[in-house]
């Protein structure tokens, strides 16, 4: 027996790894609903508008996203003490001749009459905003077709009167843009991408669609030096016709 070999326990391979290499994630993404999103708009222009409304996202039948904000005159019993910037105005309350003939013609025009039109302060801050698409050929924005007039009744008013308001169509991706960043730390912009999901607490219409007060939104960011990387790697980036790597 003293001879025997003492036979010891095998100890079981295993693999391990020390060093990791850096995990670069290609896509961050968000879920939240669209009445968060309103929220994160009106805490972004109540702070630049004395005129601030609020917003509104609603969803089209081909579940296109459509994003809007609203503009009312405030009272006289409303003072601007903090010096905010006007987005709307009366039209004709510049003296000028186009104001004074797109008064006339709004009168002409009957139930198409507007009250309001954007300043310019309103423009030039929502010009960063707006749908690439409301531009024309020569590169002008044409913000009659992003713009119209609605009436909001206040329950309170017992007067029965309605408020108007000025609505002016955003794009939803560019103001998120803004909101979350367009460029990370090298310098390379992001892309991002806000997808639809399905309607909370949705109700049924009578023609079988499920529509919702507040819908699901998916807010996709992708980073843009990664992106850039994919791209090369798989020859989009290409600068020569022999598909030379350099």
């Amino acid at each position: 027996m003293a001879n025997e070999e003492v036979q010891q326990e095998r100890q079981k391979a295993t693999l391990q790894i020390d060093e990791h290499p850096k995990f670069e994630g290609l896509i961050d993404m968000i879920f939240t609903d669209t009445t968060e999103v309103c929220t994160k708009i009106s805490q972004v222009f109540s702070g630049v508008f004395h005129d601030w409304y609020g917003s509104r996202i609603d969803i089209g039948q081909n579940r296109e996203i459509i994003t809007s904000v609203f503009f009312a005159e405030q009272p006289q019993n409303v003072p601007n003490v903090e010096g905010k910037l006007n987005a709307i105005e009366r039209i004709g309350s510049k003296k000028d001749i186009d104001s004074t003939i797109k008064t006339i013609n709004s009168y002409i025009g009957g139930s198409n009459m507007k009250r309001y039109q954007l300043t310019q302060d309103g423009k030039d801050i929502l010009e960063a905003v707006i749908p690439f698409r409301a531009r024309n050929n020569k590169g002008k924005v044409e913000w009659q077709n992003l713009t119209s007039e609605d009436a909001v009744h206040n329950p309170m008013n017992y007067t029965g009167q309605s408020q108007v308001v000025y609505r002016t169509v955003i794009d939803l991706n560019r103001f998120i843009r803004l909101l979350y960043g367009t460029k990370d730390e090298n310098g390379v912009e992001y892309q991002y991408s806000v997808n639809l999901g399905a309607p909370i607490n949705p109700v049924q219409t009578f023609d079988g669609r499920m529509i919702g007060n507040s819908w699901q939104l998916f807010i996709l960011r992708l980073n843009g030096k990664i992106t850039n990387d994919i791209l090369k790697r798989y020859g989009f980036g290409t600068s020569n016709n022999l598909g030379i790597v350099r």
